[in-house]
């Protein structure tokens, strides 16, 4: 996973906020974000965001067998 976030204005106490992320990129499992985010006068910050879709059972069955094998899972 990766972020990258920037603060484009300093933000005014109980100011709603609104945000918005956009689906820009699918690079196999890999998703790309762009996010922003808006206080109703001036975007206040922005940046990308990136997730990775894991397949959980392919996951799960991969940390029991290193487990087994006695591993210590911490990288």
């Amino acid at each position: 996973m990766a972020a990258g976030a920037g603060r484009l204005a300093r933000g005014r106490a109980a100011t709603p906020v609104r945000c918005r992320v956009v689906l820009v990129s699918v690079e196999g499992r890999r998703l790309g974000f762009e996010v922003s985010a808006h206080d109703g006068v001036e975007v206040i910050g922005e940046g990308t965001h990136e997730r990775v879709i894991v397949d959980a059972g392919r996951f799960t069955a991969r940390a029991l067998a290193k487990r087994a094998a006695g591993g210590s899972g911490g990288g």
